[in-house]
């Protein structure tokens, strides 16, 4: 089963930072990559990138039995 590490893990700081050039499959998870990069056009603050992990976290929690591969895909 794909995990979704926790909000603490480093990974998501990676993620926060970088997610624009992240390559996924699933039609759900490239809709949701792209609002996100959508709010962090018009805010780039650490207060912002707390946010799009907190929103992440969730989306990917609450879906990560669907969204398995594109989940290791982005943590690994």
């Amino acid at each position: 089963m794909a995990m979704v590490p926790a909000k603490s893990d480093p990974k998501w700081a990676r993620f926060a930072s970088n997610f624009t050039a992240i390559k996924v499959n699933d039609l759900a998870t490239k809709m949701f990559l792209n609002r996100l990069k959508v709010k962090a056009t018009f805010d780039q603050s650490e207060a912002a990138k707390r946010g799009l992990i907190d929103e992440a976290y969730e989306f990917f929690t609450k879906n990560q039995e669907n969204l398995k591969g594109d989940i290791q895909t982005i943590f690994g």
